[in-house]
């Protein structure tokens, strides 16, 4: 075997930092990203990556599934897996719910979620997702600009914004490390109820784009009162 094969190689032209993608573009994602059919390992956690509202691709890749609590609809990511060392709880939607039920399906006795293709004690590598996410967005067809996947990240974070979410509750789905004085020490609520608020109008959002009715209508959802973010 090859054994460098899981190597990630460097990608030419990327923009970090700036590539985020329009509803349209993310359409396009959806829909051809496997548009020969079949289940797709890739197709699935970039379609989760999405739904869940930009968590990391490492995060969404490397789950097991003891960390999923379906019938509650939550996902606890544990402190051991988390950039920040905190434990980061996600309401589950309900475009994130029919993605993990299709993942379901495929199950098999791996603890993974996304096994790796030759070892299922193993999750996806890395590189897998990158070169096929470079491939895709590298096809002229597809008329997409070229994006990585940690790209969908601020993807989320960006129209999710448009919404009219705070950038408190963007950063909280997001599990960014909040370095105020208050939250660093003091603050140990866990915003779930917030969080989900705010991801159920995202699927809706999310769902709007993907089956492409009103596309460019924007959900405000700023006038809520301060008690419900």
């Amino acid at each position: 075997s090859n054994p460098v094969r899981d190597v990630p190689k460097a990608v030419k032209n990327e923009k970090p930092g700036e590539r985020e993608l329009s509803p349209d573009e993310i359409k396009i994602l959806w829909d051809k990203f496997n548009a020969e059919g079949g289940y797709s390992q890739i197709e699935q956690i970039l379609k989760l990556m999405l739904a869940t509202g930009g968590q990391r691709v490492s995060e969404v890749s490397e789950s097991e599934w003891s960390e999923l609590n379906l019938p509650e609809k939550m996902w606890e990511i544990p402190a051991s897996r988390t950039k920040n060392g905190k434990a980061h709880l996600i309401p589950l939607n309900k475009i994130a719910m029919k993605l993990l039920v299709g993942v379901e399906a495929h199950r098999d006795s791996s603890r993974f979620l996304f096994p790796h293709r030759l070892d299922s004690n193993r999750p996806i590598v890395m590189a897998s997702i990158s070169k096929a996410a470079h491939r895709f967005t590298h096809d002229e067809t597809n008329g997409l600009e070229p994006f990585t996947p940690r790209d969908l990240r601020r993807t989320c974070k960006t129209r999710m914004g448009e919404l009219g979410l705070s950038k408190e509750i963007r950063d909280r789905i997001n599990n960014h490390a909040l370095g105020d004085v208050s939250s660093k020490h003091y603050d140990r609520y866990d915003y779930l109820p917030e969080k989900k608020k705010a991801l159920d109008a995202w699927s809706d959002r999310l769902e709007s784009i993907i089956s492409d009715k009103n596309i460019d209508n924007v959900i405000a959802i700023n006038a809520l009162s301060a008690k419900d973010y």
